[in-house]
């Protein structure tokens, strides 16, 4: 019941702020560093999947080798 009751408390918390910000009225692209978000949200889940077998530094220099 608790872990029900918190779920509750922070699904409220976020779509409130998301309401609050009108996050609903902005449609994609209207950020120039979009693609940023999306490989550094891909970064962080394939180093949390990955089983951590490196440092967050020499993973992410394996995982984007092209911006060095």
């Amino acid at each position: 019941m608790k872990r029900i009751l918190l779920f509750v408390v922070f699904l409220v918390l976020i779509v409130s702020l998301q309401w609050r910000n009108r996050a609903y009225t902005v449609g994609f692209g209207s950020h120039p560093d979009e693609p940023a978000h999306y490989v550094t949200g891909m970064l962080v889940y394939k180093y949390l999947t990955s089983g951590f077998d490196a440092t967050p530094m020499q993973f992410a220099e394996r995982f984007m080798p092209i911006i060095r």
